[in-house]
């Protein structure tokens, strides 16, 4: 077996963060494979500083615009394939999906919508997630990870705000109560049953105060759930209003 260790974030503007010297200590984590949400780039547009780092093969896949969604696989082993489309090949997600396969197993990387603004906005969040269910029913028998940034919590010990707004509608809720019914794995709770750690905040203020909820999840198959090492929140990285998080597994 191999250790493999999977670092996902939201950046907010992965130049950004180059830029401003904030992946250092994510590469200090020495990652396999990390997994940027809302990198707001296209791979032409990024750093050559970035792009001729050695260690890692990088993909991206760009969002409708350069200011919205977007996301970026840096892996040490380039995957075999990188679908940017949940079930068909037409239905392109503009920079919120990948599936990346790997010789023994394959992730599934996730970036939600917010659901605000309107009922519309809702209605294609929900509808997102019921793809993506499609799908993790269908391979819900081999070594799957899906894991990003949601942008909604599952439980009330997820988040500080219990108000039924979007990011705890139990709309958005009962995608996870539908993915644990195929026996996916939530690591990080089933590590930490009791533990409040939150991966989002809408500010500084509202971190301070621990007021945030966890929109970052880390899922496996059942068939990894014994093979998951670690799974982690690193609450000490605080560029982005999101923190990182981490999954070790045994692959």
């Amino acid at each position: 077996m191999v250790k493999t260790k999977i670092i996902s974030w939201n950046t907010n503007g992965l130049r950004t963060r180059f830029k401003n010297g904030e992946l250092e200590p994510i590469y200090a984590e020495e990652p396999d494979i990390i997994l940027f949400q809302e990198t707001r780039a296209q791979y032409n547009q990024l750093n050559k500083k970035l792009t001729e780092n050695n260690e890692y093969t990088i993909n991206c896949i760009p969002g409708e615009t350069n200011r919205s969604a977007g996301l970026a696989i840096f892996s040490k082993s380039q995957p075999k394939t990188i679908k940017k489309f949940i079930n068909k090949p037409k239905d392109v997600t503009k920079g919120r999906f990948a599936n990346i396969k790997y010789p023994n197993f394959t992730i599934i990387q996730v970036y939600g919508p917010t659901g605000a603004g309107n009922k519309d906005k809702m209605d294609e969040k929900v509808s997102f997630f019921k793809e993506i269910l499609t799908l993790a029913k269908k391979l819900e028998n081999e070594n799957v990870i899906i894991i990003g940034d949601f942008n909604m919590a599952h439980n009330e010990i997820d988040t500080a705000n219990t108000n039924k707004k979007p990011g705890f509608t139990d709309e958005e809720r009962e995608f996870f109560n539908k993915l644990e019914s195929y026996n996916y794995i939530d690591t990080y709770r089933n590590s930490n049953p009791e533990k409040t750690v939150y991966t989002n905040w809408k500010s500084d203020k509202a971190r301070e105060e621990n007021n945030g909820s966890r929109f970052d999840y880390a899922y496996v198959s059942k068939s990894l759930k014994e093979k998951v090492d670690k799974s982690e929140i690193l609450t000490n990285i605080t560029s982005t209003k999101n923190s990182p998080i981490v999954l070790e597994l045994d692959l």
